[in-house]
Formats: C-alpha cells, sequence, structure tokens
C-alpha cells in the first residue's frame, strides 16, 4: 500500500500533475486473448515486440490487467467514463520495480561512475485493451455498447477494466525477468500502475450511510477532507475516496505488496508440456507451435469459414495435447 506522502506533483504545459501508485493484475501473455489491433502489429515487422520469437529472444511478453474502475485499498477511485477515455495512455510507458524510479540530476555529461539517477526500469507496455476484470478482452462492438454510467456498486465480475502487453529485458536483466515470470506463475506477483492526475475530487459518505457526496479538490484542501483521506479516517467506518477525473498513465511495476483486490496475478492458462524429454515431449513441442500458430492464424483471419476449420482444429489439438500429458484421460461408456 502506497504512502500518501510519497505521491510527487509536477507542472507540465501549464498543467499540474500528481503521480500516483495504482495497483493491477498481471499474467503471462496468452495470444488466443490479444485483440486483432495488437496481433495485427506482432505479424508485422515492426509490432516484433508483441510476442516472443527467435528474432527477438531478448524480449519475454507478459500481459497484465492494468487497472479497473472502482475503488482500491489507497482509497483512491476510478469512474468507468475516465477509464474508457484514457485507457490507451498506456501505451509506451515503463515497466519497473516497485515504482523504484528517480532522478536526481541530468544524465548528460554524467559521471559514469555515479549516475545521477535511482532506475530499475526493465521493460516497455506497447499495446492496451478495455477489458473486463477478468481479463476477458472486450471486441469493438463491446466497446461501442458499453454502459459508460459509473456505479461505485458495481461487483468486481462487472468491472471494467484496462489490459495492456509489455516486453521485458531478459536479456538486459536476466536474473530480475527470471525470478518475475516464475513469481507469476506461483501467483506470488502484482502490478502497480502509476496514474498522473490532472483533475481530482473526493467522494464522501453520506450521513445516512447511502451513497457519497462529491467534494471539490479546493474545499477538501481547506475543510478538512483532504487531510482525513490522507490519514485514513473514516466517516461513520466508510472510507473517502480520491476520484480520478482526468488522469494519464505513467508507469506499471511489478510489485509483492498490491493494493488492489483484483490484482493478484492470474496464473497462465495457456498450454504447457507435461514431458519435456523423449518421444512424447518432442511430439507436445510440436502440438504447442502448432497451437499458437492457430491462435495467431485465427486472430486477424478475416474469412469466417476459415476461421471455423482453424477453430475445429484448436480442438482436436487441445484434446490430443490434454491426453497426452495427462490432464485429461479417456473414459469408456
Amino acid at each position: 500500500m502506497s504512502d500518501p506522502q510519497s505521491h510527487r506533483e509536477i507542472q507540465l504545459g501549464g498543467h499540474r500533475y500528481l503521480r500516483v501508485p495504482i495497483t493491477a493484475s498481471v499474467r503471462l501473455a496468452d495470444p488466443a486473448t490479444m485483440p486483432p489491433q495488437a496481433m495485427a502489429a506482432y505479424q508485422s515487422q515492426a509490432g516484433q515486440l508483441a510476442m516472443p520469437r527467435s528474432e527477438n529472444p531478448d524480449l519475454t511478453w507478459v500481459q497484465l490487467i492494468l487497472d479497473t474502475e472502482g475503488a482500491n485499498a489507497n482509497w483512491d477511485y476510478m469512474p468507468r467514463p475516465a477509464l474508457a477515455r484514457h485507457f490507451a495512455t498506456a501505451l509506451y510507458k515503463p515497466f519497473d520495480m516497485e515504482h523504484v524510479v528517480q532522478e536526481n540530476g541530468s544524465m548528460v555529461g554524467m559521471d559514469k561512475r555515479c549516475p545521477p539517477v535511482v532506475n530499475t526500469i526493465y521493460g516497455v507496455m506497447t499495446h492496451a485493451a478495455l477489458c473486463w476484470a477478468d481479463g476477458s478482452v472486450l471486441s469493438d462492438s463491446q466497446v461501442a455498447e458499453l454502459d459508460l454510467a459509473d456505479d461505485p456498486g458495481r461487483p468486481d465480475d462487472q468491472k471494467l477494466a484496462v489490459t495492456t502487453w509489455a516486453a521485458l529485458y531478459s536479456f538486459l536483466f536476466p536474473k530480475t525477468v527470471s525470478a518475475v515470470t516464475e513469481a507469476i506463475a506461483r501467483g506470488s506477483m502484482a502490478v502497480s500502475m502509476e496514474r498522473w492526475i490532472a483533475d481530482w475530487d473526493f467522494l464522501v459518505p453520506q450521513p445516512d450511510g447511502e451513497g457519497f457526496q462529491a467534494v471539490a479538490r479546493a474545499t477538501a484542501e481547506t475543510d478538512g477532507t483532504f487531510h482525513k483521506w490522507a490519514m485514513h479516517q473514516t466517516i461513520g467506518g466508510r472510507p473517502i475516496y480520491r476520484r480520478s477525473n482526468d488522469f494519464l498513465y505513467g508507469g506499471c511495476a511489478s510489485t509483492e505488496n498490491p493494493a488492489n483486490p483484483l490484482s493478484r496475478f492470474v496464473v497462465p492458462n495457456t498450454l504447457k508440456a507435461a514431458a519435456s524429454i523423449g518421444s512424447e515431449g518432442a511430439i507436445l513441442q510440436v502440438l504447442e507451435v502448432r497451437h499458437r500458430e492457430i491462435h495467431e492464424r485465427w486472430a486477424v483471419e478475416t474469412d469466417e469459414q476459415k476461421k471455423s476449420a482453424l477453430s475445429a482444429e484448436h480442438e482436436r489439438l487441445t484434446a490430443a495435447y490434454a491426453l497426452m500429458s495427462g490432464q485429461l484421460e479417456w473414459s469408456v461408456q
């Protein structure tokens, strides 16, 4: 959980922005869930960051549940309309460790033995899409029909979220990337998103216990609301929330101490080989390669008959893989 005193403000272009760490969840990327735009970029030479390939072996690809609408344990609140408007600002923002990024002076002309920065950046986010909190990516038609009304009472399974794909620099930071991906597989690693907030107010609980009253930022700074929020002092046993009305994403950090209850890593659901040696292992590896090819072709295929054929092949291949790897047993009726 972040310390409110650690939040930093900057002035850019006549606007004041507040840098705030926000937690989210991450999982290893599954090509089947990539939106068409991301997959098309992947298949182009300029988009080789999207998935690990032999031409780019120094990158490890991860998928993140970057942010969700609603409140988190840091008492920050993200309204659905703002999330839907600004989710794409996450593109090309850095991926670091525990928000440890600090500039104490210019690097131009620096002493190489004592650089004026503290920097743990080891990756970059390259694509973003709207999704549900479980990671299910929304199609273009679903986005067009999305209800943009904000509702603080929405259950978790109905919350709008942002998913991004990030490339980690596994050749530059092999020990870090290896440890992070192992932690993802164990379910013990999360991520924390940073927002630069340009406009915000506060949601104060109503005395009757029903709903919230919006309090402007200027008022909150003089009537004690901001102090109560910063110190996490409840009103009637209920928290005060800071609401981000206008913002842009500034970066993402891997962390083992998330504040968002939805920020747990999702164990990869892509197929894993149950054997790595012998003839069975070799066959499983061939099936895995074909499995990835099917997902890639299906994501960019426009002919419905060909997509249907790919889906049928995928079903057969998955069943064969499950049988060979011991994930499924024969049943004789």
